[in-house]
């Protein structure tokens, strides 16, 4: 069973995340299976989110997991475990790719910093987080709950 999908930024491969722990990448002109990630899961629905240069894939899972794994496509590795110390229901990363930003089941945001993984900036909300959208110019984040509520965040990576 699929529990989510993601394109890469560029449009060429689609990735699925499957109850079976695995992530599985397929080229869309072809519908060729090309490349095959152990999760190495318990299940549950995937959060699937390509960093915008395609060689980071950021997948959590939110019914069982409550870590982030971040995968370098180049070799298929896990390059590392981020825990977010809470259920994540969403991840984007921003346009120019230096930050990722994951919501909670608990109402908070964090903000990270792409490059050494540490919180540039964390938000508190009273609901799960539903959705995340950065502005095309990084400089913005619209954070949806679950509540119906809609915030809007003038963001930026210190210099």
């Amino acid at each position: 069973m699929i529990h989510a999908i993601a394109f890469t930024p560029d449009g060429e491969y689609l990735a699925g995340g499957f109850r079976d722990g695995k992530v599985r990448f397929w080229e869309v002109e072809s519908h060729e299976l090309v490349s095959t990630i152990d999760f190495d899961s318990h299940g549950g629905n995937y959060n699937l989110t390509f960093s915008p240069d395609a060689k980071t894939l950021a997948a959590s899972e939110p019914d069982l997991g409550r870590e982030i794994y971040l995968f370098d496509l180049d070799d298929g590795t896990r390059r590392r475990v981020l825990d977010p110390e809470g259920r994540v229901s969403r991840m984007e990363f921003s346009p120019d790719g230096t930050m990722l930003a994951y919501g909670k089941f608990d109402g908070t945001v964090e903000i990270l910093d792409a490059e050494g993984w540490t919180t540039l900036s964390s938000l508190e909300h009273d609901d799960t987080i539903q959705g995340l959208a950065f502005a095309p110019d990084g400089k913005k984040l619209a954070v949806a709950s679950q509540a119906g509520e809609l915030y809007q965040y003038q963001i930026g990576k210190p210099e």
